[in-house]
Parts: C-alpha cells; sequence; structure tokens
C-alpha cells in the first residue's frame, strides 16, 4: 500500500507539472517506455494501485487512533501520579 501511495504521488506531480514521463514515471509498470501519460495507462494504473492504497489509508488511520489514544492514556496517568 505504502509504495503504491508512492507510485500515486509520483504521477501526481507528473501531471500537475508536465505530464512528460521521467525515467522514475517510465519504471512504474503501466507507464514502462512511454514519453506521455495516456488515459489507458492512468486507468490500469488506477484500477492496480486503488484497493492497496484505500487499505493503507485505513490501516494508518487506525494506528493514529491508537497511538492518540495510548498517548491520552499515558498522559492521564502521568497526572494522576503527580
Amino acid at each position: 500500500g505504502y509504495q503504491q501511495c508512492v507510485e500515486l504521488k509520483k504521477i501526481n506531480n507528473c501531471i500537475k507539472h508536465n505530464g512528460i514521463l521521467t525515467q522514475e514515471i517510465q519504471s512504474i509498470t503501466e507507464f514502462a517506455n512511454s514519453q506521455y501519460l495516456k488515459h489507458e495507462q492512468l486507468e490500469l494504473f488506477y484500477t492496480r494501485i486503488n484497493n492497496k492504497v484505500k487499505l493503507f489509508c485505513f490501516y494508518l488511520k487506525e494506528k493514529i487512533k491508537e497511538t492518540i489514544t495510548n498517548d491520552k492514556v499515558k498522559n492521564k496517568h502521568k497526572e494522576q501520579s503527580l
């Protein structure tokens, strides 16, 4: 999931800047041997990464919530021990 998020960021930046594919972008399966982004390639890329990105974001959110909750509990115990 994380790697797919990184790839998505690279494609997003490519779209924002000029749409010309660097070697880094061409290393992504759907864009190999291409000079420009094409709609069909973007659809294939999105189909491949979509679920993995969603799962990564879900688990990241849960881990953040868990960390925040644990920190609140630790801080509460510290306050009570003072």
